[in-house]
Parts: C-alpha cells; sequence; structure tokens
C-alpha cells in the first residue's frame, strides 16, 4: 500500500484540481451567458414584438448568438475559473501541503494544460464554424422578421419599393408603420395594366396563413402556408389603366388591398455576405465566393483568419497567466491586487487584437 500511494498521488491530485477548476467554471459560464444574452434579449423581444412576428422567434434568435458569446464567455470564464481555483490552495494552505508531499509544480499544472487544450479545440470549432453559420442563420431571420412580418421601414414623404411590381408612399407614418395617412400606391398587374391607389389612411394587418385540418384531418387539402399584407385603405380613389383600354375610377369609402408578404420580403441572400460569415477553410482558400453587395479583400479575410485564430489560441495563455497572479499576495488584498492585474492584461490583450484586425 506504501509503494503504491506515491504512484497514485498525481491521479488523485489531478482529479482535485479539476474538480476546483470546472466547478467555478461551469458556474461562471452560465451567469456570463447570462448577463450577455439579457440585454440582447430585451431588443430582440422589442425586434419581435414590434413587427408581429411570433414569440418563438426570440428563443430562435437566442440561440443563433449563442456561438458569438460563448466566444466572449468562455475565455472570462476560464481564466477566472482557474485565478479562483488556485487562490483557493493558497489561502487553505494545500499548495505548501503539495509541495511537502513531493509534489512538483508540473503535477499542479498538467490539468490546467489539459483544460487548456481541450477549451482551444472548443474554440477553434466555435469560432471557425459555428459562428459563421451562426451569424448568417442570426442575420437571415432578423431580415425575415423585419421584412416579412407586415412592417417595413417607410419613411414619410418617401417612395418605398415592395418587390418590382409596387410602389407606396404615406404623407406620415404612425404606430410603428401600421398606420399610413396621405396614403399612395402604385402596382403593376400582369399583362401590363396598372392601378394606383390613394387613401387619406390605410392600416396595416399581416393575416397568418390559414390551416385546413378536418375530421381525424384526412383526405384534406394541403394547408394554406402563404402570408398575407392587407391595407385597409379609408376614403380613397382605386383607378385602374388596362392595357390597351381605357382607365376607370372607383371610389370608395372602405377597401381591402391584400399583398403577398412573398413580395414583400426580399431575400437575405446566400451565406457569405461578408469575412464573418465564412468559415476558417473558407478564408484560408479565398475560393469561396462573396455574396454581398462588396467584394471581401484579401486582407479582411486575412485578418478574419487571424483574429479567429488568436482568439482561439490564447485559451492556452489565459490558464498560465492566471496561476501566478493568484498567488500574488496574501489574503483578500493578495487576491484583489491580482485579479485586477489580471483583467487590465486581458482587458489590453482583446483591445490589441481588435486594433490589430482593424488596422
Amino acid at each position: 500500500m506504501n509503494e503504491r500511494a506515491p504512484k497514485n498521488r498525481p491521479a488523485i491530485l489531478h482529479r482535485y484540481i479539476y474538480k476546483t477548476i470546472l466547478s467555478p467554471f461551469l458556474l461562471l459560464l452560465s451567469v456570463l451567458l447570462m448577463a450577455l444574452l439579457l440585454e440582447r434579449m430585451l431588443r430582440l423581444v422589442q425586434i419581435v414584438t414590434l413587427h408581429g412576428a411570433p414569440s418563438s422567434k426570440v428563443l430562435e434568435l437566442i440561440i443563433y448568438l449563442m456561438p458569438h458569446y460563448l466566444g466572449l464567455a468562455v475565455p472570462a470564464a476560464f481564466f477566472l475559473s482557474v485565478f479562483l481555483g488556485f487562490r483557493g490552495l493558497l489561502d487553505r494552505s494545500e499548495l505548501v501541503i503539495f509541495r511537502n508531499m513531493g509534489l512538483k509544480i508540473g503535477d499542479l499544472v498538467l490539468p490546467v494544460l489539459i483544460l487548456s487544450v481541450a477549451l482551444t479545440v472548443i474554440m477553434i470549432t466555435v469560432n471557425g464554424f459555428g459562428k459563421p453559420h451562426s451569424r448568417y442563420a442570426y442575420r437571415a431571420l432578423t431580415h425575415e422578421i423585419k421584412s416579412g412580418y407586415g412592417t417595413f421601414n417607410l419613411q414619410p414623404g418617401v417612395f418605398f419599393d415592395i418587390g418590382d411590381d409596387i410602389t407606396i408612399r404615406a404623407d406620415s407614418v404612425h404606430n410603428d408603420g401600421q398606420l399610413l395617412k396621405g396614403f399612395f400606391a402604385s402596382r403593376k398587374e400582369i399583362g401590363g395594366s396598372f392601378s394606383v391607389f390613394t387613401a387619406q389612411r390605410a392600416e396595416i394587418v399581416t393575416e397568418q396563413p390559414a390551416v385546413n385540418a378536418g375530421e381525424n384531418g384526412a383526405n384534406m387539402p394541403p394547408p394554406n402556408t402563404e402570408k398575407n399584407m392587407t391595407f385597409y385603405l379609408r376614403d380613397g380613389v382605386l383607378i385602374r389603366d388596362a392595357k390597351g383600354g381605357s382607365p376607370s375610377e372607383l371610389n370608395f369609402e372602405q377597401y381591402p388591398w391584400r399583398v403577398s408578404l412573398d413580395q414583400v420580403r426580399e431575400p437575405y441572400g446566400a451565406r457569405g455576405q461578408d469575412e464573418r460569415e465564412m468559415t476558417l477553410p473558407e478564408l484560408v482558400s479565398g475560393t469561396f465566393e462573396s455574396q454581398g453587395e462588396k467584394p471581401v479583400t484579401e486582407n479582411a479575410r486575412r485578418a478574419e483568419f487571424h483574429a479567429r485564430l488568436v482568439q482561439s489560441l490564447s485559451m492556452m495563455i489565459l490558464g498560465f497567466l492566471a496561476i501566478p497572479l493568484s498567488l500574488l499576495g496574501h489574503g483578500r488584498s493578495g487576491r484583489a491586487y491580482g485579479l485586477t492585474i489580471g483583467a487590465v492584461i486581458v482587458i489590453l490583450y482583446e483591445k490589441t487584437v481588435g486594433f490589430g484586425q482593424a488596422f
């Protein structure tokens, strides 16, 4: 028993250090993610309710934001967990006991090294592959919500195109785009005819698609999945100019004008609007063509690649930076002293990486 005990000491010590680090790491990671998501969640709820989208879209947007916030929270949580873990060993005088047992510094550092390597692999996966796809999905869904759920960014006195066939204008816009006064619209009809609407006011209502369901759902036609936007026009005139014929005029007190949301919604486009939507292999190869209005330059690709690589590999540095800082001084004053220095170094490091990427 006495001969085998020294061989088991490093393994037991490693498990103890893993527990000492991982417990605060998971807690800190959860707290940081909640803090980062809380402020954004309020804005997401505002966007979803403003445009009349289903509330479930908020949860979907939050899921797409997770890789981005993981890239911010994991390094901070790891640094703090290693710092607090080793500071606790120092405050409880356990480091002195380990030294008296004949354990080497490498036995204490090895678990941190293993965790650093594991988190580096995770961060490369998140930054290199998860974040570009989730960023694209977030942008596409946000674009869909803003352009396809019944409201749009209509400015008073400005002509706004809905697709290629409809143009609208309003003298004033109220209720977050749901009420238009001094309304004007022109529409190109199939066959070359032309329609013009004028109304004192127009109220916009989004109609959700109807679902056809019968008893037991058997032998029923497929559901209607088309979404429509209806302009309820008040006190206006409709003029139709048929191609090859004389125009007709209709005065109305109320007139429901329905427009398919497929015309209102313009697709966001394919992934690759900018370099942040490209994966690491795509940034390296340079063969992935930009889908945005402006082409992605070679310098932008290289800067994005190096920034992601540095952010991922920095996990190797943060752990070894936290260990010596946690051993500075004694008591609570020493803990605050080392933590302050570490926070300043990490902030300066992040700002330097951001400056280098922009430069």
